[in-house]
């Protein structure tokens, strides 16, 4: 029943002709919108877990991957390093076999232990050129000042409206927010035009209970004519076999 009325809803709104004429028409919309998120989060919240599921399985299986490949690669360097001069022997630093190659090269690197400690150093002998420095815009000290306006007294205020780049942008924003609650399914009257909006209120529960009485009282029917028909057959019975004692 309640997808029969979900259906019903949504061909309501998408079968209307484009525009909303009132305010049922937007509260049938809000109803259809408050569904469609539910649905969207649902959707996502499966994603999220079918992701979850698969990177937990790929990440495990790539753990033990990871682990026999640093075995493997350890075992070869240390065979390497303990056989190297049996390499150099030949006037080479890498030997080549039919599934790879493997050898050692002269590298050399710049490492910093203490990047605060060489900040420090560079910039009290005047080496600056080694140092690199960002500059870039506060953007939330921005805000709080400008939004705050000229009751801060202070004068920045008037200074920062005259920045190039930089101005207030005040306008009415729209807003719209469905209720999750919002039954699925709005009856319209047979007309097709919908009915009040405070009619509404308990429509869904009061349709629900209606459809639950019409069961049961169609059950209570069902069984009342399966009674009635047992007894026939019982009579029935009962007189076929009196005849036959007669006879």
């Amino acid at each position: 029943m309640s997808r029969r009325y979900e259906k019903a809803d949504e061909a309501s709104v998408n079968s209307s002709d484009g525009q909303p004429r009132n305010w049922d028409d937007i509260n049938r919309r809000l109803a259809r919108l408050g569904h469609i998120e539910q649905q969207a989060e649902s959707l996502q919240a499966r994603l999220d877990r079918k992701v979850a599921e698969l990177k937990e399985r790929t990440l495990e299986a790539s753990r033990e991957l990871e682990r026999e490949r640093e075995k493997l690669r350890n075992e070869v360097e240390c065979f390497y390093w303990a056989h190297r001069e049996e390499v150099l022997a030949d006037g080479r630093k890498s030997i080549e076999l039919p599934f790879g190659r493997l050898g050692s090269r002269s590298s050399r690197r710049v490492v910093v232990d203490h990047p605060a400690a060489a900040q420090q150093w560079l910039a009290a002998n005047g080496l600056e050129q080694f140092l690199r420095i960002r500059t870039e815009l506060d953007r939330e000290a921005l805000r709080s000042v400008l939004l705050a306006g000229s009751g801060n007294g202070n004068g920045t205020f008037a200074k920062l409206v005259c920045c190039p780049g930089v101005h207030l942008c005040e306008k009415q924003e729209f807003w719209c927010e469905a209720t999750r609650a919002t039954p699925l399914s709005i009856p319209v009257a047979a007309n097709g035009n919908s009915r009040p909006l405070r009619k509404k209120l308990g429509l869904e529960s009061l349709q629900r209970t209606r459809n639950t009485s019409a069961a049961v009282h169609g059950n209570g029917r069902s069984a009342q004519g399966s009674n009635h028909l047992a007894q026939q057959v019982r009579r029935t019975a009962g007189n076929a076999a009196g005849a036959n004692r007669i006879s």
